[in-house]
């Protein structure tokens, strides 16, 4: 299932805010959820599920102050301040999909990134492609940003 063109405007939104890249938010939404809304992730060991289209954990969502994962106004800028925590914390897209993820797994993390390649004009994170670019850096409001993509 492809993304809505109507959420367009919420991912670039929430990017925004947050200081990343409108792409990279949909590439984790297609790798959560084939970018379905409404999806229910499988049981964790607790019986919990991670819900709607970005699969965000209950617990999580209370954190995140979000009441309803199924709706992407709130899905979407929840996730993205979730992923921005995890760059504050770790420096790396790496890091910050495995705090989104909830672990270090390579085959989550060079899905997204596989996925976020191939949604936009970016630099390979995983290999030698950075040279000159800095994967992030610290804004002039002390915010993070992203510099994967080699802007045109």
């Amino acid at each position: 299932m492809p993304l809505d063109p109507q959420l367009d405007p919420i991912f670039q939104s929430a990017a925004d805010q947050y200081g990343l890249k409108p792409e990279f938010l949909k590439a984790v939404a297609l790798t959560e959820s084939s970018g379905n809304p409404t999806a229910v992730g499988p049981a964790t060991r607790t019986g919990e599920h991670a819900g709607g289209l970005m699969q965000i954990m209950p617990e999580t969502a209370k954190y995140l102050g979000v009441t309803d994962p199924n709706d992407p106004a709130q899905a979407i800028p929840g996730a993205a301040r979730y992923l921005a925590e995890g760059l504050l914390k770790t420096g790396t897209p790496e890091g910050a999909l495995g705090h989104y993820y909830g672990a270090q797994d390579p085959g989550y993390i060079n899905g997204v990134l596989k996925t976020f390649r191939h949604r936009s004009d970016c630099a390979n994170v995983m290999g030698d492609v950075l040279t000159d670019d800095s994967i992030a850096t610290r804004g002039s409001e002390n915010k993070l940003s992203f510099f994967i993509c080699k802007d045109n």
